[in-house]
């Protein structure tokens, strides 16, 4: 039999005397997350149930509210991202700062531990990881013991983050001394109740209701963009620039299939079929890393799957071995276990990676699976939620209502029953369509829940500056411009009111003018209101329209009152094209730049095309590019990449 290689094997020179000093210990372990996004919270709860199913006592802390005294345990574990110019969490910025200046009370706390850092980050970036890279240093700088290797995972692999995660943690547990995790050990039991009532959202969520969707785009090229506008409970309020955080649901299509296939049963023999209608009670026993509901609701078997586990989610080999033990098929229980053996990498990768493959796509192939219900919660992974930056105002458009500007994500994959190309719909974004496929249809059934959605609300980097007199540049690429419309609205509310605003310039990157349709007249409300200069760069139209089919006029001022347009460039070629009004906005005191748009190359080219801005503006080089460091230092720049 093939010996599987462990990625992360221990370093410390005595692993027995770590392991001892783990039982030895009354003291929690505690896992410290990072977060600008929530991922590394996530991310933290689920490492903390799978301690608990290790019998291992764990305490997460925010690192915004650790303090020397939760590190008197012998061991931490920390979990961090990194974001475009190399950058720590926001949270962590008072935390970091206080280990780079060697603070003796921390380096006395940190002193002679055990610690890991598992580090999320983008290939995309030439700085990838440095946040993990820097605090793995900085521990043993300061003189504590590495357990094993600090884990570098790049979040935009086909197949997800998941599965990487995943081996990190059964091997932090093995190098603890931790044989295996109880797999048998169910965290819930289950009810069956006969009448559909209306439910509590998941703990933290509130409700959120779809009121209308508009297509802004045509449907001649990919990343097709759509209008949203929804309700929010009144005890919910949001701010300009802030995210939403929507938890969707599987598509109809795919809860169908799992339904038809027959795979999920309500009692531990696999004799009661659990059907879609049924009504269950959730008794959850372990509270951590999960989202299940804690209230004492009942709720359907369709609501329960569809809700709280990620059908789409990307096949990681975790969840084929967990699998493999409920195939009732000899030859699928094999093959299910082969493929899930981390020593059969290239067989999974050929199989589910080079072509993507769905998790809901399995109980297809696979179809001699019978698994209750309980089980089938714990292995598929949870649902999460996905943040989208909201395009409103509450000044302006009111307090129960939010708009976004959603674009579209389609990909090819494959049917693993048939072997067939199919183009799959991203979750959400596919969710969200499907909803509004509903629009003043609801049916109070466990299909639809009235046309309603738990989400939530979270800060952004791009919020509104405190002061509204601050000079502000704005770059966006694509439905980037989302959060800097919020901006826009909030800015135009507060002129209403007579507020004074200090200048604001927009530089907005998209493909064709059919990618936004109407909403481009739009650009110039801000113009005309004295609310924003705005620059639009169209990259694949390379002439300008014929005359009176352009119902944005091209303007060539310096300060103009409508949209000015460069065709045939990028979003850097309109900043160097308007490097006066640029370099006027650079020299302002406290001027601030944001920038939302795609990682890549378009961000990391940003820096050396402000440089020449400033240079055609008549600053030197070397003047340039000092400015631009004391942005930095300053913390006045804003990035969110994705």
């Amino acid at each position: 039999m093939t010996q599987s290689v462990k990625a992360y094997p221990f370093l410390g020179s005595n692993q027995e005397e770590f392991i001892q000093s783990l039982k030895n210990s009354v003291v929690p372990v505690p896992i410290i997350f990072a977060t600008q996004t929530q991922t590394c919270k996530q991310l933290a709860n689920q490492l903390a149930r799978y301690f608990q199913s290790g019998q291992i006592k764990a305490k997460i802390i925010d690192v915004a509210a650790l303090t020397p005294e939760d590190l008197a345990g012998p061991f931490f574990v920390y979990l961090t991202c990194t974001f475009f110019m190399g950058d720590h969490p926001k949270s962590a910025l008072q935390f970091v700062g206080k280990l780079r200046e060697n603070d003796p009370v921390w380096a006395e706390a940190i002193k002679s531990k055990y610690f890991s850092v598992f580090g999320i980050g983008s290939l995309k970036y030439k700085l990838f990881c440095k946040a993990s890279d820097e605090l793995d240093a900085k521990f043993t700088e300061l003189g504590a013991n590495r357990v094993m290797r600090v884990s570098r995972v790049d979040r935009n692999v086909p197949q997800g983050y998941e599965p990487q995660f995943q081996e990190w943690m059964k091997d932090l547990l093995d190098n603890m001394g931790i044989d295996k995790v109880e797999e048998s050990q169910s965290l819930y039991e289950t009810k069956v109740q006969s009448k559909y009532p209306f439910i509590a959202p998941p703990k933290n969520y509130f409700w959120c209701k779809l009121l209308e969707r508009k297509q802004l785009s045509d449907n001649v090229v990919d990343g097709i963009q759509h209008y949203y506008k929804f309700e929010l409970p009144a005890t919910n309020p949001y701010k300009a620039g802030q995210h939403i955080a929507i938890m969707p649901r599987n598509h109809r299509q795919v809860m169908n299939q799992v339904f038809q296939n027959k795979i999920i049963y309500l009692d531990d023999e696999c004799k009661q079929l659990a059907e879609p209608e049924q009504l269950v009670k959730m008794n959850v026993l372990a509270q951590e890393g999960s989202n299940l509901p804690l209230s004492n609701d009942f709720y359907s078997v369709w609501d329960l799957i569809a809700q709280y586990t990620d059908l789409h989610s990307m096949v990681n080999q975790n969840v084929l071995a967990l699998l493999a033990q409920f195939a009732r098929d000899e030859n699928q229980q094999k093959e299910l276990k082969m493929l899930g053996d981390t020593a059969h990498s290239d067989l999974f990768q050929k199989k589910f990676v080079q072509t993507p493959s769905k998790i809901g796509d399995l109980f297809q192939s696979y179809n001699s699976l019978k698994i209750p219900l309980h089980r089938f919660l714990e292995i598929v992974p949870p649902m999460r939620h996905r943040l989208y930056s909201i395009a409103s105002s509450p000044k302006l458009i009111g307090n129960q209502f939010l708009e976004l500007i959603v674009t579209d994500v389609q990909w090819d994959g494959i049917n693993v029953k048939t072997g067939e190309t199919v183009q799959q719909r991203g979750l959400c974004t596919g969710f969200l369509y499907e909803l509004s496929g509903q629009l003043g249809d609801y049916q109070s059934t466990y299909f639809d829940r009235q046309g309603m959605f738990p989400a939530q609300i979270h800060e952004s980097p791009l919020e509104p500056p405190k002061d509204p007199k601050t000079p502000v540049i704005s770059i966006a690429l694509g439905s980037g411009y989302a959060p800097f419309r919020s901006l826009l609205q909030e800015r135009l509310a507060l002129s209403q009111q007579g507020v004074e605003l200090g200048p604001m310039c927009l530089f907005l990157g998209i493909r064709r003018r059919a990618d936004y349709g109407d909403m481009l007249e739009e650009l110039n409300t801000w113009c005309k209101n004295g609310i924003s200069y705005t620059y639009l760069a169209i990259s694949r139209e390379s002439e300008t329209p014929a005359e009176g089919a352009d119902n944005i006029p091209m303007t060539r001022g310096k300060r103009p009152e409508t949209v000015k347009i460069t065709y045939g460039g990028h979003v850097t070629k309109s900043i160097t094209d308007n490097f006066e009004v640029f370099g006027d906005h650079m020299t302002a005191p406290n001027n601030l730049i944001l920038y939302c748009g795609k990682a890549g190359k378009i961000p990391e080219d940003l820096t050396e095309t402000i440089i020449k801005a400033l240079i055609k503006y008549g600053i030197t080089e070397q003047e340039a590019r000092k400015m631009w460091v004391q942005y930095l230092e300053q913390g006045r720049i804003f990035f969110e990449a994705w």
